[in-house]
């Protein structure tokens, strides 16, 4: 663990995705509210399963780790079918969305969408020595331990996970499966395996899996932040949070963390409220749901694409505790 000075400032994004939250921390209000966490450098560590935008990926962490902006994406920077409507004009497709009833409309927009991008999706490729490579993932996640001057984007290509790692290790033994071509990229990445039945039997005969790292996430911020640091944990892992969460309860990890963000999935045997509950319970100081209140400037402040607006001002819900002087 390491011994810094002064308290961190860390960030974990679980589902980096198009790089489309890798700053969301600056828009949070428990930040944007204390000037002296706006100065502090911020160690950020984004994690992407997918191997076909773990590259893009790689490209955003080194870009704002060098005080640059983001690249401009090899595709719209969509990570859900909801997002997704933001880029109907852009697209193209609004003609055909509004030509179908409001239950056609999200099926309408992805197959235009998929028509549209069909180039350039098949230009995503996987990098072997991002996805596949265990030695460098180690070295990834020590740079939890060190105390950096500036602000450092750090890149973990791999699942976030709740498994017991090797001895000696950040990783799990062998591999997840997860599967998904390259037109799921702009729906919300790769999905476990257990969601598969979830999806259409046209879907099913597309789709492409992917034997993924996995890391013990829990295990790896009890070994690498201390109670002091200043944590913001975001999910948004498709439909993972529901192993990661009881982990985190059952180890005591609520300890560390400061502000959590989630997009928690509906399944079957786990329910969102519940686990939300659990996290308070145990001592969470505050929990957002997405959409998040403060998402639309966030996405504004990341392209310049012509979007339509969210056709709802619904914002997620928040969760907070009394405050406890952390």
């Amino acid at each position: 663990m390491a011994q810094c000075a002064a308290a961190r400032h860390v960030y974990l994004d679980l589902g980096v995705n198009w790089c489309n939250t890798l700053q969301l921390h600056h828009f949070l209000p428990e930040v944007v509210h204390h000037p002296s966490r706006l100065r502090a450098p911020w160690l950020v560590f984004g994690f992407e399963a997918s191997p076909l935008i773990a590259p893009y990926a790689e490209l955003c962490t080194r870009e704002l780790t060098a005080g640059r902006p983001l690249p401009p994406p090899p595709i719209i920077p969509s990570g859900s079918t909801r997002e997704l409507r933001q880029f109907e004009t852009s697209l193209n497709c609004s003609a055909a969305t509004h030509s179908v009833g409001k239950r056609a409309r999200s099926a309408v927009l992805q197959s235009c969408a998929f028509k549209a991008l069909k180039d350039k999706l098949q230009l995503l490729k996987p990098d072997a020595s991002l996805s596949s490579n265990v030695t460098g993932m180690e070295w990834r996640l020590e740079q939890a331990r060190t105390c950096p001057r500036t602000s450092q984007y750090i890149l973990i290509p791999g699942a976030a996970g709740a498994c017991d790692a090797l001895p000696g290790s950040f990783t799990c033994p062998g591999s997840i499966s997860m599967f998904g071509g390259a037109e799921q990229m702009i729906r919300g990445g790769l999905q476990p395996r257990w969601r598969k039945h979830m999806t259409s039997k046209n879907e099913q005969q597309k789709v492409e899996m992917h034997n993924v790292l996995q890391v013990d996430l829990v295990g790896w911020m009890l070994k690498s932040f201390r109670e002091e640091d200043f944590v913001v944990l975001k999910m948004d892992i498709e439909g993972f949070e529901h192993i990661i969460v009881p982990r985190i309860l059952k180890l005591n990890a609520t300890k560390l963390i400061d502000v959590a963000l989630w997009e928690c999935h509906f399944t079957s045997g786990s329910k969102c409220h519940e686990l939300g509950k659990q996290l308070m319970d145990n001592g969470l100081p505050i929990l957002y749901a997405e959409p998040f209140p403060f998402e639309e400037e966030l996405h504004d402040s990341l392209t310049n694409v012509s979007r339509v607006k969210s056709r709802s001002n619904h914002s997620g819900t928040v969760l907070k505790r009394e405050a406890d002087g952390r």
